[in-house]
């Protein structure tokens, strides 16, 4: 019985040892045919490098088979380049202020109309100065730029920013509310966008 015993042990033995080795081998091939497969991707990566040519290669190719250049399209214009700062910085801008015509006094500023030129067009707006001695720099100055209000509708001397107007000018700013073109009695038309 003792023998029986030993025979199915090792029985036993050899057959846990036959699964382990079968397992080790299927583990090593799935791990070889990854390897494998990684190696044939990594190869046709680098073979499809060698080969790609740069964009100089194929305009003389085809000027080669055409027989004629290929010309550079024209750039395409910024649509609102003439509104940038670098186009902006690359103009001179000559022009001054006009009479001032003083429309209202308190005891903190004068508010005046006045214009000047911009582009040949008579620009509007109101001027608005605190009262009392400029520090020894100047007064800051503040160019108010308003909202959107119907050309028909906006007024210079309106309603609309006086609040705003009052309360920089109080606070010891010059401001200077211009009159977009095509507004109040600034010349010029109102531009797409309204950016006139």
């Amino acid at each position: 019985m003792a023998s029986k015993r030993v025979k199915q042990k090792v029985k036993a033995s050899v057959s846990n040892q036959s699964v382990i080795v079968t397992t080790l081998q299927n583990k090593g091939l799935y791990l070889f045919g990854i390897l494998g497969i990684m190696l044939i991707i990594s190869a046709s990566i680098v073979l499809q490098k060698d080969t790609m040519k740069p964009t100089q290669d194929i305009k003389s190719t085809f000027n080669a088979v055409v027989g004629r250049p290929v010309e550079e399209p024209a750039p395409t214009p910024y649509p609102f380049y003439d509104l940038t700062i670098p186009y902006l910085r690359e103009q001179t801008f000559i022009s001054s202020l006009n009479d001032l015509e003083e429309v209202s006094r308190t005891e903190d500023y004068i508010s005046y109309v006045t214009s000047f030129t911009s582009d040949g067009f008579t620009v509007n707006g109101l001027l608005t100065q605190p009262t009392g001695e400029p520090p020894a720099q100047g007064w800051p100055a503040i160019v108010f730029i308003h909202g959107y209000i119907p050309p028909s509708q906006y007024t210079t001397l309106g309603e609309s920013y006086s609040t705003y107007v009052d309360y920089l000018a109080r606070s010891g700013f010059v401001v200077f509310k211009i009159d977009l073109r095509g507004h109040g009695d600034s010349e010029g038309t109102p531009g797409g966008a309204y950016y006139s």
